[in-house]
């Protein structure tokens, strides 16, 4: 069939629309095909494209032919442009961005400005507008573009850019709608020149909330230590003396903490060698508020206060309060307290207050704590009542600490024998599968392959869910072993 020919069946078809050869044959082809297929068919056809879905034939076929469409040809343009329509989910949204991106080409300056400031919903405080007009469209022709995108390929997108895809919404609007201002975020110019770290946030919102925020604490000129409080939950005595950049440095970490997600929390508490033990809904807050004692409460740490083992902020305030009330006390009175408590053994005077405030910590802290430091003696316990006598019972004198350097057959190892503290750790060090002379940062990389590989929102079902909550329990505590071993070596 010729050219003049395809043009009288084209007019004697009822089309009207100018378009070519190539093209006019391809909807032709088209046309006679639905015509032959059965109306359970042509529902399909019209659900793919988009269409109001009728019941007879001659409605569907008329909702076919009269629709608008994009040719195969139209397409290739369209992807040689670089605008990706394979990537959409049907001929309706190819249809929808080919009509949004024919539009750009007729608006002003003014115009696109306007659009672009809608499009990307960026405050002025954090964006600036592009200047020029090819740098305007270059632009929204993204937006529309990531907009126009069904959420798995622009996943995609945000993997190419290095933006994190982990999501705490639910619905796939909402998801959508996260990504993309993830997206957008890139081109928050003035947020950058802030040292605003923009790939970290989870969308606009909490952007705005952190730079907010921030904004509101530098421009302050007193009250720092009160706002760093507020913010971070610690009381004041928890900080110890600071000067104001240490104060905004902290209160920005703190906003910024605040404002990540879930997986940005473990890896901020793992480049910290920090661990921690809940899951779910918890998770979340034991992260925060373990950041949070390990970066701001120096003074706590100064003092003694082994703030990276309590299990929250009430309770390292109270331990503080019941060693200060120790410190006070006299010597008939510590002996008192001693024989009031049941503790073993008659220690000299000397020893009677460091025995009281290390029994106040063990009271102090969670039974996961205990339980570890339990099993370095050897005993098994499943109440804090329990680890804290059995702790206690290590000052007996009748009591004796069984030897953990032993090889497999319980026979003594040959060679030197390890000091005590190593023989305590022993175990934790072959837990994370580490020699006894691992460095820190030996610890720090076998402790991240592992949390990683058994964490249970990482576990890929190699093992069974308990079996991994179990190793990871082990794997953390091990960790915090390992650690405060290596600072009294050090």
């Amino acid at each position: 069939m010729d050219g003049r020919q395809l043009l009288d069946t084209w007019q004697a078809q009822g089309f009207t629309d100018e378009i070519q050869v190539s093209d006019m044959r391809e909807k032709l082809k088209a046309t006679a095909l639905w015509k032959e297929m059965p109306v359970a068919l042509l529902q399909e056809e019209c659900r793919d494209l988009g269409l109001p879905i009728g019941t007879s034939e001659s409605e569907l076929l008329a909702q076919l032919t009269n629709a608008k469409s994009l040719s195969q040809n139209q397409v290739s343009s369209w992807e040689a442009k670089g605008v990706p329509l394979q990537r959409l989910g049907s001929q309706q949204d190819r249809i929808a961005l080919v009509l949004r991106l024919e539009t750009l080409e007729t608006l002003s300056h003014p115009e696109l400005r306007r659009e672009y400031q809608e499009a990307t919903a960026l405050p002025p405080q954090a964006a600036s507008v592009p200047e020029e007009p090819g740098e305007l469209i270059q632009r929204l022709r993204q937006i529309y573009i990531w907009k126009a995108l069904p959420l798995n390929q622009l996943r995609s997108e945000c993997h190419d850019l290095g933006i994190s895809q982990h999501l705490e919404v639910a619905q796939p609007e909402e998801k959508h709608q996260e990504l993309l201002e993830r997206l957008l975020l890139r081109w928050a110019d003035r947020w950058k020149e802030e040292g605003i770290p923009l790939r970290r946030f989870r969308n606009l919102r909490s952007a705005t909330n952190f730079a907010d925020k921030v904004a509101q604490v530098v421009a302050g000129e007193s009250g720092l230590q009160h706002q760093l409080a507020a913010a971070s939950g610690l009381p004041q005595d928890a900080f110890g003396p600071m000067g104001k950049q240490e104060l905004i440095k902290h209160m920005k970490d703190v906003f910024l903490w605040k404002e990540l997600s879930v997986d940005e929390l473990r890896e901020e508490c793992l480049q910290r060698s920090l661990s921690w033990r809940a899951e779910g809904g918890q998770e979340k807050l034991e992260l925060l508020e373990r950041l949070v004692m390990a970066c701001c409460a120096q003074a706590w740490e100064d003092q003694g206060l082994p703030v990276k083992r309590l299990s929250s902020a009430h309770a390292a305030q109270q331990l503080l309060e019941r060693w200060r009330q120790l410190d006070a006390c006299g010597v008939e009175e510590l002996r008192g307290e001693y024989q009031r408590l049941a503790l073993p053994g008659s220690p000299k005077v000397l020893e009677l207050l460091v025995r009281l405030r290390q029994h106040a910590l063990w009271a102090a802290l969670p039974l996961s704590e205990l339980q570890r430091e339990c099993r370095q003696m050897g005993a098994d316990v499943t109440s804090h009542d329990e680890a804290v006598h059995r702790l206690a019972m290590s000052w007996d004198p009748r009591s004796e600490t069984p030897d953990f350097w032993k090889t497999q057959e319980g026979k003594e190892a040959v060679g030197p024998k390890p000091s005590p503290a190593l023989q305590r750790v022993a175990r934790h060090f072959q837990t994370l599968g580490l020699p006894a002379t691992a460095t820190p940062e030996d610890l720090k990389r076998a402790y991240r392959r592992l949390v990683l590989q058994y964490h249970p929102d990482k576990n890929r079902a190699e093992i069974s869910a308990e079996k991994a909550n179990e190793k990871f329990r082990e794997i953390s505590e091990a960790h915090e072993a390992i650690v405060e071993f290596m600072k009294m070596e050090n």
